[in-house]
């Protein structure tokens, strides 16, 4: 309740993300992954048929995930890790996919604020999905996620998938958490065992 208290403009922007992310995925992109050469049957085309299904599906998954992630955050109440989850899986297929596009390409200038982008995003949803299960490192996520947002903003000049870096700035900054000073634990009460012990 303290590190992610209720705030209806964090819940707005994670809404905001999921349409995006809906509409980016209905849209083709504009650039396609590379054509991977590999013969059929082989362990590479298996696991490249997986990844390509799995970018296929994860935006839907992560849109939806999103959206209920702000209907969480609007009504201040914890989320299920799952729904996190499923945005870190995205962030993770999206980055192998368009890695093996990128690759290929020796001027790291033409995709740097992507990859850059997707690499902080995944680690901002990883360190958001963490705070679902308990394990909280509130500097780890904000500056994931501000420099992600940042990164975001940067890659929306770029003509490849501004929807989707649009959805990702936006869910980036709706992801924090509280960055105030939290309130000191409460002092234990001495048990009767320690008081006895202590005559």
């Amino acid at each position: 309740e303290d590190i992610f208290p209720r705030d209806y403009v964090s819940g707005v922007l994670l809404i905001a993300a999921g349409a995006a992310m809906f509409w980016s995925a209905s849209q083709p992109e504009t650039a396609m992954a590379p054509q991977v050469q590999v013969m059929a049957g082989t362990w590479v085309a298996g696991v490249t048929r997986f990844t390509d299904l799995c970018k296929a599906a994860l935006p839907w998954l992560a849109a939806a995930s999103m959206m209920v992630l702000g209907l969480y955050r609007i009504l201040g109440k914890r989320s299920p890790v799952w729904f996190s989850g499923a945005v870190c899986l995205n962030y993770m297929f999206t980055l192998i996919t368009d890695y093996r596009l990128w690759s290929a390409d020796p001027q790291i200038q033409d995709y740097a604020y992507q990859l850059l982008a997707e690499v902080l995003l995944m680690l901002c949803s990883f360190h958001r999905t963490c705070c679902d299960a308990g394990i909280i490192q509130r500097r780890k996520l904000l500056a994931t996620g501000l420099i992600a947002a940042v990164c975001c903003m940067a890659s929306l000049s770029m003509d490849q998938m501004p929807g989707f870096y649009l959805a990702s700035g936006l869910w980036a900054a709706g992801s924090m958490c509280d960055p105030s000073v939290l309130p000191p634990d409460p002092e234990e009460e001495p048990s009767e065992t320690e008081e006895t012990a202590g005559e």
